[in-house]
């Protein structure tokens, strides 16, 4: 990149290079999407087909599985490097980017890539969600991983029995030994999940959700006297979210967190200076 070379200014040549290497890696993740949906559609066209049973049909369900989750990881990738590249790097260069220089930087069109993407349906399913949603999903997808795997496991070993090729014989002991440690890893992310989630986690949102539900109104309140006080104006953007997440707890514990945070952390802004906000101390009040 030209602009790279000619400029002085190192923040902008670091912001060049981050750019640079997002975009390589964007694509790279890009072709990992396509690749990965592409082979779970021709996997799940395999399954159709009621002639496809026993050791194949196990086999077939632990590819469709292992395929899902390389593909979700690339689309997860894809969306956090994305974010990144939109948000800090391209807005960051076009502040420090003089005309001149702007007019030799060339941007991703990111608009022309999600429609493309769009036809993909891991794509629009993956992104981030709360945390309580979160949790019990990863669980409830490594239960069922672990169900697969301990089908084909069987069905392996029921093979072995009667089998008398050589080869194959070879190819499942080595299956049956790599699919085995890979059981064990398995149950034990499982167990570290599932502990987390109903011995840390899940006590906490508990008390977090009752809370929400006797305070998300008052503070609500105090965020709009902020917003009318113009100490924060986007936290009407968060206020303007809670008729969608009032009604399920899911997603009013998010919201409440939100709110929450963005409420305390203004009142404790206020207490730190109270000679500068003297006239606005009265929004500190406990809540």
């Amino acid at each position: 990149m030209e602009v790279l070379k000619s400029t002085n200014n190192t923040e902008l040549q670091g912001l060049l290079y981050r750019k640079i290497v997002s975009e390589n890696a964007m694509e790279k993740y890009i072709q990992g999407i396509k690749v990965h949906s592409d082979l779970v559609e021709q996997i799940k066209k395999q399954l159709e087909n009621e002639s496809v049973t026993g050791l194949s049909r196990s086999k077939l369900l632990i590819d469709l599985d292992k395929n899902n989750w390389e593909a979700k990881n690339f689309v997860t990738n894809y969306k956090s490097t994305r974010r990144e590249y939109q948000h800090v790097i391209t807005t960051s260069i076009q502040k420090l980017a003089d005309d001149e220089q702007q007019k030799s930087i060339e941007f991703i069109n990111h608009y022309k890539i999600a429609e493309e993407l769009a036809k993909i349906e891991i794509f629009g399913s993956t992104g981030k969600k709360y945390p309580n949603i979160e949790h019990i999903e990863i669980i409830n997808e490594i239960k069922k991983y672990i169900t697969i795997i301990e089908d084909f496991l069987i069905q392996s070993k029921e093979r072995l029995k009667t089998e008398i090729n050589a080869y194959t014989i070879a190819c499942l002991n080595k299956d049956v030994f790599d699919y085995s440690i890979h059981l064990q890893t398995l149950n034990k992310r499982l167990c570290n999940r599932s502990e987390y989630y109903y011995n840390q986690f899940l006590p906490i949102y508990t008390v977090e959700l009752k809370e929400a539900k006797e305070k998300v109104e008052t503070y609500n309140e105090r965020a709009l006297q902020i917003v009318e006080k113009g100490l924060d104006v986007q936290l009407k953007l968060v206020i303007d979210l809670y008729p969608e997440h009032r009604d399920n707890e899911k997603k009013l514990w998010m919201y409440y967190t939100a709110i929450k945070n963005r409420v305390n952390a203004i009142i404790s802004e206020l207490k730190s200076n109270p000679k500068k906000y003297k006239d606005l101390l009265h929004l500190t009040k406990p809540i």
